[in-house]
Order: structure tokens, then sequence, then C-alpha cells
């Protein structure tokens, strides 16, 4: 990041917008990249372009529209889409971390948000990608979802990332 601001400021780049893609705030995302933004413009005094900073856009409606079209499309695909459980999903965090932090409830705003939009009576959030730690994360686990989904005999399933805009080996 501090590369990035230092080759900007030598581009002459007057104004910035700094969006972490993670929608949903939290103070191991986008507050991350906030502080190592500012800490670049601290060291470059007023060489650095000035930045504006989104720290939230879970409820943006272009988000949601854009996560229901996937999550329409994708329930499109069965032939009974009313019997389809759909799971949203995001990255996990530490429980100390996730305790007071907007995350968790951000995360679930945007799956109610979608979940609204595209009229599902009945559906879940799970969480992913927990660390491999002796710490909690939070939950439930999207496996462990899975799991009592099937064995509740769920057989129609669709899991929805809602906290990763584009695909990548935990997706």
């Amino acid at each position: 990041v501090g590369d990035a601001v230092r080759r900007m400021a030598g581009d002459g780049i007057e104004r910035a917008v700094a969006l972490a893609l993670a929608p949903q705030r939290s103070s191991v995302n986008a507050a991350t990249y906030r502080k190592a933004v500012e800490d670049a413009q601290a060291a470059l005094g007023e060489q650095a372009p000035p930045f504006g900073f989104v720290d939230s856009w879970h409820d943006d409606p272009r988000l949601i529209e854009a996560i229901s079209a996937a999550t329409a499309e994708a329930l499109g695909r069965f032939q009974k889409p009313e019997h389809v459980r759909v799971v949203f999903t995001a990255h996990s965090l530490p429980e100390r971390i996730a305790d007071g932090d907007p995350y968790p409830g951000e995360v679930r705003r945007t799956a109610l948000l979608v979940a609204r939009r595209c009229g599902l009576r009945r559906y879940e959030v799970a969480f992913q990608s927990a660390g491999r730690t002796e710490e909690r994360w939070i939950g439930p686990e999207l496996r462990d979802s899975i799991r009592r989904l099937a064995e509740d005999g769920v057989r129609d399933l669709v899991v929805c990332p809602v906290g990763f805009v584009a695909d990548h080996l935990e997706v």
C-alpha cells in the first residue's frame, strides 16, 4: 500500500478514494488498509495525495443488486427454487476481534437485503476460512452448516459469498 501511495504521488495524482474489496467494515480489513494509506501519507507529507475512504458498502444498492442477480441466477437452475436453501457466507474473524466489531452484523445485513430482494423465506448465514489457530472464530462454520443441512434432508443448496467480491481459492 505504501509503495502504491508513493507511486501515486510521483505520478501526480491529486485525489484518491480508497475502497477495500470487502464490503463489510472490520477492524482487520478496511481499517488496516486505511492505516497503511495514512502512514504512507504521513511519510510523504505535502506530496501525498488526499484520500477519501469508503469504510463500508455492505448495503450499497448496487452491491445488493449484483449479489441478488447472481443468487437469482443460481436459484433459477433448480426445478423447484422455492425448495432450495441459500447460505450466505463471508470470511470468519477471531471472536476476540468480532466482539464489538461491526463486521458480523454487516454481513448479516447484506444477507438480509439480498434475501429480501430475492424473496427468500428461509436462508442462513455462515462463515468460512477461519484461521488455523487455537482461538475461537465466529461461526457457524460453512462446512458445519452444510453438514447440518444435509442431515436435515436439504438436498438443494446455493452458497452465496456476500463478503467476497472476486472469486479466489477461499470462495
